[in-house]
């Protein structure tokens, strides 16, 4: 059995420290193919999507793109080609998520930069990209109710000291 990466293991990427998914969250390991990534103009829409898949797939013959493996959880996404985590996206960061419109095996997700761009990464997955979009549509919701629980036990707490 295969070792996840965790929060103790940093790896460095371009002098960029990523820090892996947490010991104590679960998580799902999915295995792709990693097309790359292009800006793209807005941070939704699935017409974005569908032009920087459109264009990843007629510029990068696909025995280009790299197998990979994405772990999702509840806090991030991180996509790893062979030992290299060349992908590190919180959930809070990730605006927009599909499927081709002309190919279920391929999908894309945007992400918000440092810099305050926007990225789509392209990924191929088999049979198709349900699954991972699934699986990332899950982990977006339970980071959205960690939230929303974090606020209300907050509220509560506040509540408690004016009585």
């Amino acid at each position: 059995m295969k070792r996840c990466p965790t929060s103790r293991d940093k790896v460095s990427v371009e002098n960029q420290y990523f820090i892996m998914v947490s010991e104590n969250e679960s998580h799902k390991v999915i295995p792709c193919f990693y097309g790359g990534s292009i800006s793209v103009p807005k941070p939704f829409g699935i017409q974005e999507v569908n032009d920087a898949i459109e264009q990843t797939w007629s510029t990068t013959p696909s025995e280009k793109w790299s197998a990979a493996r994405v772990f999702i959880s509840p806090s991030k996404i991180n996509i790893s080609v062979g030992n290299l985590f060349i992908v590190d996206c919180r959930i809070s960061c990730l605006p927009f998520f599909g499927i081709a419109q002309n190919d279920t095996k391929l999908c894309g997700f945007i992400q918000r930069t440092v810099s305050n761009a926007f990225v789509c990464h392209v990924l191929k997955c088999e049979p198709n990209a349900g699954h991972f979009c699934h699986t990332l549509k899950a982990a977006c919701e339970l980071r959205y109710q960690q939230f929303l629980d974090s606020r209300y036990d907050g509220d509560r707490n506040r509540q408690k000291s004016y009585c």
